[in-house]
């Protein structure tokens, strides 16, 4: 095809001057007479008569339009000299340009070009004109062409300046950007010439599917069809070549909806490409598409493929959320993988793959070879979950927001069905989402569990899933630090400790729906299930739900508008009352329990300091004062310098209110073992109940020397979850205030030891000659107090407490004498008398077991 277009004419000029009415009439006139006489005769008449430069340009202009070129120049170089204005001059030598392009004469036409642009500067139109001349003018010019042709384009020039730039693009081999040109001018204009340059770049590329399109949806005339019907024949035919030779072969697997995020870093299949050509295969890039379900296409990259070898690339795919709108199974939904790659010779070669495979619905989902895939289904942040788990898990710790939701399912109506089918089975299982589930109010044992596990992570309890060959239930984090299960549950059966030091249990969530049962009924027989796989041997896993979340994250559903006739707080209440009194009947049966082994034992053991010990604590748990007093002084007398029997006969005086005797007990105790830091908070505690804040700070100080802030607060956890089991939820403020003590206390204690940091030599001494460092610290405190009042302040800086305490030492003589026992000075403080009542106090003390 010929590289040569006509290029458009430049209106003619209308600034005339006053013969311009004149000048038409005569031209209507002599249009009668014969075309060589207007041209060769009157016209040069006009311009002698005029000899002006509109009247040149108008000559020029017909002579240009009746083909006489020679003499249109002539005019045009006389219309040059005639005028004395640039911008006329410039018009000139355009015309003057745009003529010899049509002859051919490019240098000429780069010169006239080159002294518009000196005379006008640069514009569009003179910049495409320069590019195509440079164009034409031969391949040592195609660099200067093509940024004169950029330069139009940039300036909003014609859409052939994009032609020509594809040509010069084409020409240097730059077959990508030859097709961007191209490209461009089909979306801007209907061009036969574009589309057939366009097919002939991506022909170039390699891309021979995208060249038979555009040759194919080419309306071309008869002149051009054996053209391109030949282009056409010859394409497919290197297709096909290619395809044999670089064969690429695409291998899906099963995709299931339930798991989309997934399949982000785990592939979808592969696409096996042989490469039987000579030519490495470089920069190579699929392109996976799934119609509907992704938004844009999932990149792969793949290595270098050597001459004959093939290499295996890994598809991945981002699926957008519509994927969770496939309620039924596809049997062959079709996918698109665009495969390109460079080689020597050919630069962005492509090749399309298309194939099917076999689409689960959301529900779907298999229990092998990736059991964990279940954490998708476990939806806690969905909305219709939200909204149930949050109204009815009101309690203040994990274990009692666990029994409220259980039971608020229970009230819900939420009932099990069996499944017919294995739910741990090789086949492919159903699972409904908890929002099904809760619309339903019923499903298999693995919708009940992931229901419930769902409510559960809402509001922040951790769960894990127990899977066994035929059967999947859930254990829960209580909440409930390793350092008091066994004094929480007394029967090490019923939970487990894992790696987070917390006591887990299992639950039966099956038996929603039971009538009669409740979550303590759940709990016990999710135990008998528990026990029986592990003390059997029989195989089972646990499914840490958070960290199967890393890899199958919760499926993000769509909004839903479901209606929940939601258990009001009281309702749920009630229930938890009902768990409650079962869970404290079950502590008690086990309570007897262990006493009467213990009697049994001690009949063999009389002189048994242990035994004594052990009892005598059962006893105290269970409100038997006066027998553990007894079995704690029988272990005393046995072993005078037993610091835990010491420790537990004090707690066990403190339950009676026998305040002084207690200290005595306490006093004693950490006089045989200093380290015993659980006699500090029980000492703490004594002060506490009897209105003695001061004391209690000062107890939590000398535990602080052994353990730091946390561990005590720690070791102090133990109320917080028996506060509930124990109807004591009053003592929650109590509590809460020790703690604030605890806090105040470490923090002082650092304030301290900074001082003592930045005191003298000669301080250091006398401080170490003390032998307690008590009254130091109670002047420092006086000290601070009357300071603080003084600045109306909250607490002292480092700076102060140094001071304060050098102040201290120089007032303290260079002995102690031995300390007195401390005496109660705060007797107007409050009493804590919500601590009066044993059952409640029993649990907020630290007994010895050993």
């Amino acid at each position: 095809m010929s590289n040569f277009t006509k290029f458009p004419r430049k209106p003619l000029d209308t600034r005339r001057h006053f013969f311009k009415l004149h000048l038409l009439k005569l031209e209507l006139i002599y249009m009668k007479l014969t075309k060589s006489f207007i041209i060769y005769t009157t016209l040069p008449l006009i311009c002698i008569l005029c000899g002006c430069y509109s009247n040149l340009m108008y000559r020029g202009r017909v002579y240009e339009e009746h083909g006489d070129y020679r003499l249109a120049i002539d005019s045009y170089q006389k219309a040059v000299e005639a005028s004395s204005k640039m911008e006329q001059k410039a018009d000139a030598h355009r015309k003057l340009g745009q003529i010899y392009i049509l002859l051919g004469l490019y240098d000429d036409a780069i010169r006239e070009f080159k002294v518009v642009r000196k005379m006008t500067g640069d514009d569009a139109e003179i910049c495409y004109y320069l590019g195509y001349s440079y164009y034409e003018r031969g391949e040592e010019w195609l660099e200067d062409a093509a940024k004169e042709l950029e330069r139009s384009i940039q300036s909003g020039g014609p859409t052939k300046a994009h032609f020509y730039l594809g040509a010069v693009y084409l020409s240097q081999g730059k077959y990508g950007l030859a097709s961007n040109e191209f490209n461009e001018v089909v979306k801007l204009e209907d061009s036969i010439d574009a589309k057939y340059y366009l097919a002939i770049s991506c022909e170039k590329q390699g891309k021979y599917s995208q060249a038979i399109e555009q040759l194919i949806e080419s309306e071309i005339d008869e002149e051009l069809k054996n053209t391109y019907s030949q282009d056409l024949e010859r394409i497919i035919a290197k297709r096909a070549e290619v395809a044999k030779r670089r064969e690429a072969i695409l291998n899906m697997n099963p995709v299931f909806s339930s798991i989309y995020k997934y399949y982000h870093d785990h592939p979808i299949g592969t696409l096996t490409l042989t490469n039987q050509t000579d030519e490495i295969l470089h920069n190579i890039r699929a392109e996976v598409y799934i119609k509907n379900y992704m938004d844009i296409p999932t990149v792969v990259t793949s290595e270098d493929i050597l001459p004959n070898s093939q290499k295996e690339i890994e598809l991945y795919a981002d699926f957008n959320n519509n994927i969770l709108n496939v309620t039924e199974n596809i049997e062959n939904q079709t996918i698109l993988v665009i495969l390109s790659y460079d080689t020597e010779s050919s630069k962005g070669q492509q090749q399309n793959v298309s194939g099917t495979f076999f689409l689960y619905s959301r529900n779907a989902m298999s229990w092998q070879p990736n059991p964990e895939s279940i954490a998708a289904f476990i939806t806690p942040k969905d909305e219709p979950v939200e909204q149930f788990a949050k109204k009815v898990a009101f309690g203040k710790r994990p274990f009692e927001r666990a029994i409220q939701i259980y039971d608020a399912l229970n009230i819900f109506g939420v009932q099990y069905l069996q499944d017919p089918n294995d739910p741990y089975g090789d086949e492919v299982d159903y699972v409904r989402y908890p929002r099904q589930t809760l619309d339903l109010k019923k499903g298999d044992c693995d919708d009940v569990v992931v229901l419930y596990a769902s409510c559960l992570e809402n509001v922040r309890i951790d769960t894990a899933l127990i899977l066994a060959p035929e059967h999947i239930f859930l254990m829960l984090d209580t909440g409930i630090h390793a350092k008091h299960a066994s004094d929480f549950f007394l029967d090490p059966n019923l939970y487990e400790i894992r790696s987070n030091n917390h006591a887990w249990i299992p639950v039966e969530a099956t038996m929603l729906g039971k009538e009669g049962t409740t979550f303590f009924e759940a709990w016990s027989t999710g135990v008998k299930v528990y026990s029986r796989l592990k003390f059997r041997g029989e195989t089972f896993s646990v499914i840490d739900t958070k960290e199967a979340w890393k890899e199958f994250k919760p499926a993000t559903l769509p909004l839903v508008d479901i209606q929940l006739e939601i258990p009001g707080v009281q309702q749920v209440s009630s229930a938890y009352e009902v768990d409650v009194s079962k869970i404290e009947k079950h502590r008690e049966d086990t309570l007897k329990r262990m006493i009467d082994h213990y009697l049994a034992t001690l009949k063999s053991k009389p002189n048994d300091v242990k035994i004594h010990n052990r009892l005598g604590v059962l006893y105290a748990k269970r409100g038997d004062l006066e027998l553990a007093e007894k079995n704690l002084r029988d272990a005393i007398l046995l072993q005078p310098l037993y610091s835990g029997a010491r420790n537990n006969l004090g707690n066990v005086f403190l339950l009676q209110g026998r305040h002084e005797e207690a200290k005595d007990e306490y006093e004693e105790a950490l006089r045989i073992n200093p380290e015993n830091v659980g006699v500090y908070l029980n000492l703490a505690m004594m002060y506490y109940t009897s209105g003695h804040r001061q004391e209690t700070f000062n107890a939590l100080q000398q535990a602080l020397q052994f353990y730091s802030e946390e561990e005590l607060a720690a070791l102090l956890g133990i109320a917080e979850e028996v506060a509930g089991m124990t109807r004591a939820n009053e003592a929650d403020s109590i509590m809460r205030e020790i703690r604030s003590l605890l806090k105040k206390s470490a923090e002082d204690k650092k304030k301290y030891q900074e001082a003592l940091k930045s005191l003298s030599k000669q301080e250091l001494q006398k401080l170490t000659e003390m032998k307690d460092i008590k009254e130091i610290r109670e002047k420092l405190k006086k000290e601070a107090e009357k300071k603080l009042k003084k600045r109306d302040a909250k607490e002292l800086s480092a700076d102060e407490v140094k001071l304060l305490l050098q102040e201290a030492l120089a007032k303290l003589p260079e002995k102690n004498a031995p300390q007195k026992p401390v005496s109660p000075i705060d007797t107007g403080a409050p009493r804590g008398d919500e601590f009066q009542n044993p059952k409640t106090l029993r649990w907020w003390l630290y007994w010895s077991e050993i």
